[in-house]
């Protein structure tokens, strides 16, 4: 009986240390940093046929791949100035009378993700200019927005183990680091917003199934992690954030990718509800997705992202995809 009991204990202690590592590692329940996930790559291989189009509607519920567009608008083909494998994560801003969108570059030398742009006057014709942000790490999704009349950028850089800002000197083509808005973990997809008067990061976790809010009063420092995070937890239906935080008619709407059968299935619209320091609740506007595969050409298989701009009464978005 003893022995049952000794061999009892050994394997409760066995299993709460397992459950403690699978939280630890996959939801950072807890308050440590040195954890790396080795399993985190990106290959050519996996990735290969992404490009970028253009779709449009008569609201950001109702988009189509367009009859006078010609997509994909952007493919690696594209690419000038480095061997490129892929193009991906478009997001657009208007400036001057000019529409400008920036993506990653994923460069097949150094086999990881750089930012480059691309520049439209009417947003269905576009010209690749060149990567403009390139550091030791990989990058892609790059959150551009403008506050008090500077342009900014969040892109993704999980394997800095951080959330980085960076603030153009120069607009499109000069950027620089300006600060860490959270660090210490595999952070991706970065999703910035003002709202309630306050500045809200929204980044998903490494496995697609989980996400974490912070928050602050300065967009330049005194991020704060909410204390209820992740805010999504166990939910791959929703947790990987998939282009910008959009308003219409005076609502707020997250876009997120459906990864629940595999990365890139689809992207779906989210109403943010509630956002606090220890809250956060949103609801599925439709079950009708934003975007999903075509089955057929430069998009059969993926759709993972979309970044909406109103012109002129009517919904563009850069929209990416995964071909056959």
């Amino acid at each position: 009986m003893r022995k049952l009991k000794i061999l009892s204990a050994i394997l409760s202690i066995l299993f709460i240390g397992f459950t403690y590592g699978v939280l630890f590692q996959r939801y950072r329940l807890f308050p440590y940093s040195f954890l790396k996930h080795s399993s985190i790559k990106i290959g050519i291989s996996e990735h290969h046929p992404w490009a970028i189009g253009i779709y449009s509607g008569s609201s950001p519920f109702d988009l189509k791949d367009p009859s006078n567009i010609k997509n994909p608008v952007l493919t690696a083909s594209d690419v000038t100035d480095i061997e490129a494998a892929f193009v991906a994560d478009p997001f657009c801003v208007s400036y001057k009378g000019r529409y400008y969108m920036f993506f990653e570059v994923f460069n097949k030398k150094s086999l990881q993700g750089d930012i480059g742009y691309a520049v439209s006057k009417d947003f269905v014709h576009w010209t690749y200019r060149k990567v403009i942000l390139d550091e030791p790490f990989h990058l892609s999704y790059p959150y551009v927005f403008s506050y008090n009349g500077e342009f900014y950028m969040v892109p993704e850089c999980h394997r800095s183990l951080s959330v980085r800002l960076y603030r153009a000197t120069r607009f499109p083509d000069e950027w620089k680091y300006v600060a860490t808005l959270a660090s210490g973990y595999h952070y991706s997809d970065p999703d910035i917003f003002f709202y309630n008067n306050r500045w809200w990061l929204l980044v998903s976790g490494p496995y697609k199934d989980a996400a974490y809010m912070f928050f602050s009063d300065n967009l330049l420092q005194g991020w704060t992690p909410c204390s209820s995070n992740p805010v999504i937890a166990f939910d791959p239906h929703r947790a990987r954030n998939g282009g910008r935080i959009f308003r219409y008619k005076g609502r707020t709407f997250r876009v997120a990718q459906d990864c629940s059968k595999y990365y890139g299935q689809s992207t779906y619209a989210y109403e943010i509800v509630k956002v606090t320091p220890r809250q956060y609740i949103e609801s599925l506007y439709s079950e009708k997705p934003l975007t999903k595969n075509s089955e057929r050409g430069w998009n059969a298989v993926r759709m993972h992202h979309v970044d909406l701009i109103e012109i002129n009464g009517k919904w563009y978005a850069c929209v990416d995809g995964k071909g056959e």
